[in-house]
């Protein structure tokens, strides 16, 4: 088990205790730590318990007890774990590690494409150098192919080339690998918090959420795309870039320190009971969300498939979509809204979106009444805009911007259904007669 003994007031965790197996028939307390905190980040974790865990199992490793065992740079990133050997992690642009550097001179690089995917790692441990890289979806190492990964697992492309499936739970973790003839390759337990226990097999590299778990050189890192995971320490390396909209939690934790109803997609989104029920399951959590909303916005969602064809149909692309777009309820006396990256937007790079959204509101901003979801639809062409890459900033038609006037032509095919008057201005200013539908 998994207890967290303590937070401090901004949602860190202060303390906690893992419980698991040390040795082959023996069970016991494996971690009993206590978190140092400098604001938000960690200068210092002490274990105070000495005993080992029994195999691969997750524990805490405390390699140094000093202050300053950890550092960060300016931009809240991870610098350095004397825990774990490392001395220094450098980051590239986006804020995603470069290069990590262990005190004994192994080092581990990353290579990545211009919006942040991951292209190739390269691990030099000691004397032994190895290249992994990302083609899609199949995995070279060394220059061979290696993997061919699957939505229900992957295919091994060395050797006896066979299809491998993953058993997954309700977060998609995956807790059992089984190949083409029915037989178990991997099996695999996991603390709330992702940890691995009771592992057999380890045939493959992703686990908790189905993230790829780097445990060479100790590392033990998840790799979530946005951001790095120490399941460990139940926090990530670097700081959530949406942290300003959930200013009650740390920008350090992870699926909001509930994960056993929450998962965190890709280090910046979180999912709340994730299942195929559609967009209003991707919600970013907030503190005090509660099941009426929920409800309400799935109504909402669910009567917009039926108003329109066209507007289900973007709908169900967007729950489809492989960027995650989320809805959250808005903060009290702001209006609905969508929130994105402007400069990826700007260069057309497909993305998730935050849809900030109010289902008891029932005026628009100059007070005049409006059926609700016609300001949920609005906000979702925005976030259709976004996930395909086609966000216009060109001002057209009396300086309004064309994604403005996408966004309240798809509002108006609602306002016909509901009976609201059709809208026909932006901000105090008409739309041409021509560019309205």
């Amino acid at each position: 088990s998994e207890n967290v003994t303590g937070y401090d007031k901004n949602g860190n965790i202060k303390s906690l205790q893992r419980y698991g197996q040390t040795g082959a028939s023996a069970y016991g307390l494996i971690d009993n730590l206590t978190y140092t905190l400098t604001g938000n980040q960690l200068s210092r974790v002490d274990d105070a318990v000495s005993t080992a865990a029994y195999g691969t199992n997750t524990a805490f490793v405390n390699g140094a007890s000093a202050a300053g065992e950890y550092a960060y740079d300016a931009n809240g990133n991870l610098t350095k774990d004397l825990n774990k050997g490392i001395t220094d992690i450098q980051y590239n642009v986006l804020n995603l590690p470069s290069t990590v550097s262990f005190s004994d001179g192994s080092t581990i690089t990353y290579t990545y494409g211009a919006d942040g995917t991951k292209l190739r790692t390269v691990h030099k441990i000691g004397s032994t150098t190895t290249t992994t890289d990302y083609c899609g979806n199949v995995i070279y190492e060394n220059g061979t192919q290696k993997l061919l990964l699957t939505e229900e697992g992957y295919i091994n492309l060395t050797g006896t080339q066979q299809y491998h499936y993953y058993l997954k739970d309700h977060q998609g973790n995956n807790r059992v690998v089984i190949n083409q003839s029915g037989t178990v390759e991997e099996t695999n337990h996991y603390y709330p918090f992702g940890g691995v226990f009771g592992t057999t097999g380890n045939t493959q590299p992703y686990k908790y959420n189905g993230k790829e778990f780097d445990t060479k050189k100790g590392l033990n890192w998840y790799d979530y795309g946005a951001r790095h995971y120490d399941a460990a320490l139940g926090r990530f390396t670097t700081n959530d870039r949406f942290a300003e909209k959930y200013y009650s939690m740390s920008p350090y934790q992870y699926g909001a320190n509930n994960p056993v109803n929450n998962i965190d997609v890709n280090g910046d989104t979180i999912v709340v009971n994730p299942n195929p029920n559609g967009l209003i399951d991707n919600v970013k959590m907030f503190f005090g969300f509660d099941t009426k909303y929920q409800k309400d916005v799935k109504a909402d969602l669910q009567q917009l498939k039926k108003d329109d064809k066209e507007i289900g149909e973007m709908i169900i692309e967007l729950e489809k979509s492989k960027n995650v777009h989320s809805i959250t309820r808005t903060k009290r006396g702001e209006s609905n809204s969508s929130g994105f990256d402007r400069e990826k937007a700007k260069k057309d790079i497909p993305q998730g979106s935050i849809i900030n959204y109010d289902p008891d509101v029932k005026t628009d901003i100059n007070g005049n009444h409006r059926t609700p979801r016609i300001g949920l639809i609005h906000e979702l062409q925005h976030s259709s805009d976004v996930d395909k890459g086609i966000m216009s900033y060109e001002n057209i038609g009396n300086g309004i911007p064309m994604r403005e006037i996408r966004a309240i032509n798809t509002e108006n095919k609602i306002r016909k259904r509901t009976g609201d008057a059709k809208r026909t201005e932006y901000r105090g200013r008409k739309i041409p007669q021509k560019l309205l539908e």
